[in-house]
């Protein structure tokens, strides 16, 4: 199975995508850049929502 065909990614996959650890990735979400949501206390990503954010990174990140 893809990373991209789950329903909800972890920060630690997310993290492996775009090449940062998962408080980066934390980080990018508390400034709105990835859309998130809380499942269980934990945050995960919608991977359409990763998609966008890669979408509109910037080259040198």
């Amino acid at each position: 199975m893809s990373i991209l065909q789950k329903s909800f990614l972890t920060l630690h996959e997310v993290g492996a995508v775009i090449d940062r650890s998962s408080r980066t990735v934390l980080r990018l979400i508390h400034d709105h850049q990835i859309k998130a949501h809380q499942l269980r206390g934990r945050w995960v990503v919608k991977p359409e929502n990763l998609e966008s954010f890669l979408k509109k990174l910037p080259s040198n990140f």
